[in-house]
């Protein structure tokens, strides 16, 4: 709809298949091997599972990413802007 309208608009796709995933709640083994819905917010908020914490560094350079994109999007409106994302400094 904001597209139509002119407007910007951004997508992306979570395909890191971390330590930690929401099928971790539903002890499931039906698709394991794919990212789950919502397991995006695994890198944004440390309390959504009790006891999974980022502990790899691949998935802390994803939080480092993910967190940056979005923090930029809402300060600048655009994902990338003023960012280093490829730096990820200390976690």
């Amino acid at each position: 709809m904001h597209a139509s309208h002119g407007q910007k608009v951004y997508q992306y796709n979570l395909e890191h298949l971390g330590e930690h995933s929401f099928n971790d709640i539903l002890n499931t083994t039906v698709d394991v091997d794919y990212v789950s819905h919502v397991d995006d917010l695994l890198y944004l908020f440390d309390c959504l599972l009790p006891h999974a914490h980022l502990t790899k560094p691949e998935d802390r350079f994803v939080r480092h990413v993910m967190v940056n994109l979005w923090t930029n999007f809402a300060a600048y409106g655009f994902p990338n802007e003023h960012s280093n994302f490829f730096e990820p400094g200390p976690f």
